[in-house]
């Protein structure tokens, strides 16, 4: 019996070797290569977009439940940013008496809950007019459904997508976009 060199085909043996030759596995590297470091980069792109969107979102849920407390108790809540220029942190406080007028600091209530962005994550311009007509850095839910309007941007370092978030006097609604 004879061995033969090659592989085995229908009818007989060939006498080609199997295998890939050295410029074929290069190609093929190199092409793979550039396959993931497209793939890296819009990964890369798309959680950032993510992280953006996750920090305007909590803003904005933080204001909604505020302004959901404050009917549901009866109460006026306050959000409280701290500085209009720009932060990282908020706070909620439950203020008690009625909604008659302005409250002149958030801080002579109750703290129900805090926030803290993600780092990279700021907000910026926070400017909310209370009912003595005075700008501050903190809105005002009241019980019956009214705020003090006013508006906020939430930004992300290294980024120039920016969302703004509004609070509308009359009815207390939050609304965001993206621009």
């Amino acid at each position: 019996m004879t061995y033969m060199r090659g592989r085995r085909v229908a009818g007989g043996w060939s006498g080609e070797d199997d295998g890939f030759t050295l410029i074929e596995v290069l190609v093929v590297t190199v092409l793979m290569g550039l396959i993931m470091g497209i793939a890296f980069f819009g990964w890369r792109s798309w959680q950032q977009s993510l992280q953006e969107q996750g920090a305007q979102r909590a803003v904005v849920s933080l204001l909604r439940d505020a302004q959901v407390r404050s009917v549901a108790e009866d109460t006026t809540y306050c959000v409280d940013f701290g500085s209009s220029a720009s932060t990282t942190t908020a706070t909620v406080w439950r203020v008690p008496g009625n909604d008659t007028g302005a409250v002149a600091a958030c801080t002579t209530g109750t703290r129900v809950q805090g926030w803290t962005a993600d780092s990279g994550s700021r907000v910026t311009g926070a400017s909310f007019t209370q009912r003595d007509s005075t700008t501050t850095a903190f809105v005002l839910f009241y019980p019956r459904g009214a705020a003090s309007g006013g508006s906020l941007s939430v930004a992300r370092n290294g980024s120039t997508k920016t969302y703004s978030i509004t609070v509308d006097a009359l009815t207390g609604r939050v609304s965001s976009s993206g621009s």
